[in-house]
Order: C-alpha cells, then structure tokens, then sequence
C-alpha cells in the first residue's frame, strides 16, 4: 500500500518577541504568535523570499547560518519560545536574533500578500531579499535597494547591547519600505513633501498595526495603562498614546538618545489634529516629520471606529467593557484597517502621490470589498480624521470617479488583459483620448497584477491592477511654451522652466495611472497623474530643491540617510562599514 502523502498547511505559528526586549512580563520579555507562510528552508534561515545573511561588517565577523526551529513539533516551539523570552539567552545568542528577524518579515509579507491576494515582488527584481541582522554598530536600520537587503545595525552601552532586529517595530518598519518599493518604486522618486513622507508613515502604520494584530499582546499592554473596565470617554487618541502600542522603537530609542531626550524613536499620537501642521513646510516638510501627519490622522481614526464598535454613537455612554474585550476588539480592527492601508496602493497613483490621493484610495478599496460599514464606519471616520488635519479627499467625495461611459472595448480580450501588457497598452492606446493620456508622450505598461480578494459577503473579488507611466523629455526652451490643465480652481497656468539650466538643456515630464479592471474585463477605475496636470510645477521645484533632474538620480535611494539623520538624530553614531 503506498505511502499517503502528508501536505502541509499553507501556514505555520512562530513566537516572535512582541515589542522589543525592553517590553517584558515577569522578568521575561514579552512575546506574540504570528503565522508565517510554510515552505522548505535552508539553514540561515533562508527561504524562497528571505535569506538572512549574519554578517557584521564592523567586527567582519560572519556568524554561523541559524536553522528554524522544527515548525510541526510542540516540543521544538516550546523550546525556542523560552530561549527567546530569555533576555540573557538573547544577548549571547546570536541564533535568536536571525530566527526572529526572519519569522517577522515573513509575517508581514504574508500579510501583505493575503490583502492583495497575489504574491508581491521585491522592488530590486530579484527573488530573495538578503536580511542582515548585525550589519554594523550604528544607531540605524534601513532597506537597500541597490545591496537587495536589510540592515539592521546595533548600539553598545555600558551596560549590555540593543539590536534594532530584535526590535519589532525597527523590522516590520523596515519590511514596509521594502513591500512599498516592490509596489510602487515611484514612490521614492523626488516628487512633492507629501511623497517623500509616505514612504515612512506607511512602513510606520504597517509596524504600528502588527503589533496591534496579536491579541495577547494587546491585552498585556493595554493592563499596563488600565486596569479597570474602559469606558467610552476613556477610549481616545490620548488613552491610546499613553499605552506602548503607539510609540515606536522604545528600548532603542532610550539607548540611543542623548539627555534629556529619552524615550521611542517616534510617537505616533504626538500631534493633536490641527490643520496648521499641514500647511507648514517649514516645520513639517521634512519626511519624517510630515509622515506624522499622516500616521496620526489614520491612528485618531482608528480610535473613533474602535470607540464606536464598542459603544456606538454616544461618547457619554456609562457602560463599562472589560480590557481584554476591548482588546480583542481592538486586534480585530486592526486587522481591518492594516488590510485596508495595503490594499490601497492599488488604488493609489503611480507618482506624484498626495496624502489626499491616498484617503481617497483607502475608502475606494475598502468599499469595493465592504460596501456597508455600519460596525465601523470606516470610510466615514478616515474622513472626518484627514479632514482635522487639513487633508481633503481630491474631486468630490473620498472616492474616485467611474471611468467614462463611452470607453471603446473592440477587439479587446478580456482574458489577455490578466496578464498581458501589450494588451492592456491596446485597450489604453484605443482609449487615449477619453482616459486623458498625452498623446505625444512615451508611454509604457509597467505591470499587470491579477488578484483576488474576498468580499464581506464571501464572494471572490476579481480585478486586474495594470500600472503605466508616460514621459516627454523637452528642452528648457519648449517648457515655456506648453499650458497646463486647469487647476480645481479652473485657472490654468504655463510650466515654469527650473532655475539655472540653459535654454537646451532636457528636462523629464512624468505621469501615468493605475486601470482596474473586474473579472469581465470593464474598467473600474482609472487613478491618473496626467503630464499637463498642474502638479508638474511643484514637481519641477522639488527636483531642483534636491538637485535632481535626470531619471538616475531621481531613483537615487536614500532611507539609509534619511533614517540617520531624522529617524534618529539625536544617536551617537560609532562606525560603520559599508556591507559587502
């Protein structure tokens, strides 16, 4: 009788430390389960997607590859689950700090990948992104598109040594730029302060939110500040800010930084809303610093849908609800709202993206997969919350418009538009004149992504998600004489040439879009950035303020040096060598 095949589940539990070392229960540190995708490793660990590489370019020193504990045996977890709540095995243990690494990038991209439905490529081309827990000694982490890898450094004290990869928020963050890159690698081109910004509130909110994801953690952070049954007062921005849950970083930012600055890297909630924030480039035209705009507008939303799905309207409510009740709660909206800021790249422009852009994405893609909202009121609370800080959704209304009725869809093969980009440039080329494309420029299909998504009401959502972007390379001298398209205020104005090139040098105009297409292959939406739009002057000026004209520095990475002197700026930062 032949041997029955054993098929193993699409996804295994791993403990993985919560926070970071410094957040402890009992003297042990405090510890979470994710599940991460099941497949075949090799020692490092390394996988189909992730391959940790522990070498430490500051001592050289190439540590041995660590092996994944046996994932199907209780004796094995329980095993590594105390060796990884044990805050001196920790120290010596190098092993500890690769498995850890490597089991939160693999949760966040399985995460990724279960919101979008497809599997999601690294922004580099290649399969494997190299993961390097002990790059170096220095107070930074950053991912690095042109080494395929991230870097995780380390800070000495006087009394031990902080690992940024044992840190959960300093890896998920990390992970985030790295899944964005891989979505859109636009989004790092210089473009406006809204653009550069959204790289780090997104790595911010997908760090801030898988924590909040795991329900026992929750529980024991959320006991730290409340002991007592939460009432519906209790419940706010403020109450949140005080827990663990909103803060980033917390043991290496305290290493880090210098008296009397003292605490996490970042505070999410630092911000009360007020729209003056918005508008200050001065203070807030910084990346960093502007990203706060955006994550404390999505987390003062997320605290309004988490107060009224326990307590409804009334905010005067006497009802008590036990903490780990409102934990549970609090885990399953986080789920929802983590799904709905990934889900919405899809639904975000290619380039030039603005924090309003990116509201109106996030309510069209929740709504297309959870038309009522009656539990949360999702779309209604990111509003309200974006609107507080002087963000407002673009057109009329937090979604975008339906496509033109009058698109021509002859001699189109709606199966071919899933995965063939000549196809979908036919269907745009057909359709340029209605869709607004400019018919002089380059214009190229940069992708097609078929995906699948369930519904509130367990139905499949099919779409295609089919990316192009248009470029005009013009002389400094015909600038000058091209009209842009009117502005909301119906005024339209002449691009200005840039400051300080010749009549003959060339500059690059940029646009493009994203076509959704339903499983019958009709369009649903089109998200465009046009060529002519108004915004190509405040691009212009943003190239020139960074030195940048040409397409090779506009794809210049720089996250290694913004998160060394905004991230942690205040850091005494020893050597470091370049990882080879």
């Amino acid at each position: 009788m032949p041997k029955q095949r054993v098929v193993p589940p699409n996804a295994l539990p791993i403990p993985i430390i919560a926070q970071d070392p410094s957040i402890r229960v009992g003297g042990k540190v405090l510890l979470g389960e994710v599940e991460i995708p099941y497949e075949a490793t090799a020692p490092g660990p390394r996988g189909s997607r992730v391959y940790v590489v522990d070498y430490d370019a500051s001592d050289r020193r190439l540590y041995r590859p660590a092996r994944l504990p046996a994932l199907d045996s209780p004796r094995a977890i329980a095993e590594y689950r105390a060796r990884l709540a044990d805050p001196s095995a920790l120290e010596r243990d190098p092993a500890l700090h690769s498995v850890n690494a490597y089991a939160t990038t693999m949760a966040v991209l399985g995460r990724f990948e279960r919101a979008l439905g497809r599997r999601i490529e690294w922004g580099f081309g290649g399969h494997q992104i190299y993961l390097v827990p002990r790059a170096f000694e220095e107070a930074n982490a950053f991912y690095s598109e042109n080494e395929h890898a991230l870097l995780f450094g380390y800070l000495r004290d006087e009394r031990k040594t902080v690992f940024s990869c044992l840190s959960h928020d300093a890896v998920a963050h990390e992970v985030g730029h790295a899944l964005l890159d891989g979505l859109r690698d636009r989004y790092t081109h210089v473009s406006s302060p809204d653009q550069a910004a959204f790289h780090e509130a997104f790595a911010d909110l997908v760090a801030i939110f898988s924590v909040f994801t795991m329900v026992p953690v929750v529980e024991r952070l959320l006991a730290r500040t409340w002991r007592k049954p939460i009432v519906a007062r209790q419940l706010d921005a403020e109450w949140l800010k005080r827990t663990p849950l909103a803060n980033m970083a917390e043991e290496l930012g305290r290493v880090a930084s210098a008296a009397p600055r003292r605490g996490p890297l970042r505070v999410a909630l630092r911000l009360p809303p007020s729209p003056a924030y918005y508008r200050d480039l001065e203070a807030f035209g910084e990346s960093h610093a502007r990203a706060e705009i955006l994550v404390a507008a999505v987390l003062h939303a997320f605290s309004a849908m988490w107060r009224h799905s326990l307590f409804g309207e009334s905010t005067r409510s006497r009802r008590t609800v036990p903490v780990d009740v409102v934990a549970r709660e609090g885990a399953e909206l986080a789920e929802r709202v983590l799904t709905m800021v990934i889900r919405a790249i899809d639904y975000a422009p290619v380039q030039d993206l603005q924090f309003s852009d990116f509201l109106a994405a996030l309510c069209t893609a929740d709504r297309e997969v959870y038309p009522g909202d009656e539990k949360y009121r999702a779309r209604e609370s990111f509003t309200q919350a974006f609107s507080s800080f002087g963000i407002v959704a673009p057109r009329r209304g937090p979604y975008w418009e339906a496509p033109d009725a009058s698109l021509s869809y002859d001699h189109i093969h709606p199966s071919a538009l899933r995965h063939d980009p000549n196809e979908v440039f036919r269907f745009l080329w057909q359709n340029r004149k209605p869709l607004g494309l400019y018919e002089p420029a380059y214009t190229r299909v940069t992708s097609v992504r078929p995906c699948i998504r369930r519904g509130s009401d367990g139905f499949l959502v099919n779409e295609t998600v089919c990316e192009y972007v248009q470029s005009l390379a013009l002389s400094v001298r015909e600038l000058g004489r091209i009209r842009l398209e009117a502005s909301e205020g119906g005024g339209r104005a002449r691009l200005e040439p840039p400051p300080g090139l010749g009549k003959d040098d060339e500059v690059t105009l940029r646009g493009g879009g994203v076509v959704l297409f339903d499983e019958g292959g009709r369009l649903k939406y089109h998200v465009q950035n046009r060529i002519l739009s108004p915004r190509q002057n405040e691009r212009l000026a943003s190239l020139v303020a960074a030195g940048q004209l040409g397409p090779a520095a506009q794809k210049e990475r720089t996250f290694a040096r913004l998160h060394l002197a905004a991230g942690t700026r205040w850091a005494r930062v020893p050597r470091a060598r370049k990882v080879k």
